[in-house]
């Protein structure tokens, strides 16, 4: 097991007796087990640990030179270049996340606040697509080891309801799909590629792709117009706030991540709606 010094992810008691060691040393640690241990039977036990030191690294960084810039495809510019590079990176998925936290804030007032009857055969159907797509994100084959139907429940009528909910404020207010928004989008999407001219034709002559981003961007424009009527508060956060870099990761059984230094940035805004 990798342990690095100073990142919070092992218990206190083991980072600060593996302070100094060496490699080939062996120690014992005393340690207590949170009470919020996964593991209940270690829950709030005590415990000797006996180490045995494998290996001691320190990290060390690279030289920044053109070696570097290359490794992250920037071949001319240096350090400025990449310095524009890596901001435009961040500025982009700032505008992902503050996307994606408002799109959730207004959907979410939505759905409470205009209670839905959704036919039974319709949540029926959406919680066997949940359970489907999410047999296929963990490589589940067996039906057996899927979570049990209940967890689906809520998404799925969720989902459906919400989906009522969109396609009446579409008929309602006449609203078609601004054409402008969805090459932008896709100009979005294929900025995130090595070749972007290539990733806007793939997507352009991809018909299913392009029924997504339609759909999205619909669902943006009905998002727009539930803002329009809502009472919103802006509060500022910083980037690492908002995308949770430099910020440390919690893993239960692997502690082999380095840590990272969060890089200046001006606050930002995110919108939260209220109805």
């Amino acid at each position: 097991m990798k342990i690095v010094l100073g990142t919070h992810q092992a218990m206190p008691e083991l980072e600060e007796g593996l302070k100094g060691a060496r490699a080939g040393e062996q120690r014992t640690v005393s340690a207590v087990f949170p009470a919020a241990h996964p593991n209940k039977k270690l829950a709030g036990q005590s415990a000797e640990l006996h180490l045995s030191i494998k290996a001691v690294e320190e990290h060390s960084l690279p030289a920044v030179d053109d070696e570097f810039f290359r490794a992250y495809g920037v071949e001319q510019g240096g350090l400025a270049e990449m310095r524009a590079e890596v901001r435009k990176s961040m500025e982009r998925e700032l505008a992902e996340v503050i996307r994606g936290r408002v799109r959730v804030q207004a959907l979410d007032a939505l759905y409470k606040d205009n209670p839905v009857d959704v036919p039974r055969a319709l949540i029926d159907e959406q919680v066997q697509q949940l359970q489907i797509d999410t047999a296929r994100r963990l490589g589940i084959r067996e039906a057996s080891q899927l979570p049990a139907r209940e967890v689906f429940e809520e998404p799925a009528r969720r989902r459906v309801a919400l989906g009522l909910l969109v396609a009446q404020i579409v008929q309602a207010q006449a609203m078609k799909v601004d054409r402008e928004r969805v090459q932008a989008r896709v100009t979005e999407l294929a900025e995130g590629y090595p070749n972007p001219d290539e990733a806007r034709r793939a997507y352009q002559h991809n018909k299913d792709a392009m029924r997504t981003i339609e759909s999205a961007v619909l669902e943006d424009q009905v998002v727009d117009w539930v803002l329009e009527r809502a009472r919103v508060t802006e509060r500022a956060m910083s980037f690492s706030e908002l995308t949770g870099f430099g910020q440390p990761e919690d893993h239960e059984h692997q502690h082999q991540h380095e840590p990272r230094h969060d890089p200046q940035y001006e606050p930002q805004h995110e919108q939260a709606s209220e109805t």
